[in-house]
């Protein structure tokens, strides 16, 4: 578990990305997650997944995150579709961060300007503590 200063310092990181970045460079362009134990182990050998590495995500995956007994689906389920839609089709640009000490709660309003939200657990103390360029830091 992260420090809650470290919680705070990610949250403003987002923060400042948010303020100073055009709405062109906020635009999600896809969705990538991490494999699960047994999930690398039944992918194909070679593959992200089996290799260790986040894999991207098709709109037409039900993979599903969370404690034991409240899992939810990963792809969000509103833009969800048989036939992978990519996500960027939706047009889901960042538009507001949370600060909280645990977790990152990001804001995107769609195509639609409707909002949906994004809520990132911050389980291990990974985040750099010098940070001299922002914009080069991965987000996601």
């Amino acid at each position: 578990m992260p420090e809650v200063s470290e919680g705070v310092e990610q949250g403003l990181v987002c923060d400042k990305f948010n303020e100073e970045q055009p709405a062109s460079e906020k635009l999600v362009l896809g969705l990538h997650v991490d494999a699960t134990q047994a999930e690398a182990e039944r992918s194909l050998a070679g593959s992200l997944p089996h290799l260790g590495h986040v894999y991207p995500l098709q709109s037409s995956e039900k993979i599903q995150r969370g404690q034991c007994n409240d899992q939810t689906q990963v792809y969000p389920p509103k833009y969800s579709h048989p036939d992978n839609i990519p996500i960027e089709s939706h047009g889901l640009v960042l538009s507001k961060v949370a600060i909280d000490p645990r977790n990152v709660i990001l804001g995107f309003i769609d195509n639609n300007d409707e909002e949906y939200w994004l809520q990132v657990r911050l389980i291990s103390a990974r985040f750099p503590r010098a940070l001299p360029d922002v914009h080069k830091l991965p987000l996601f």
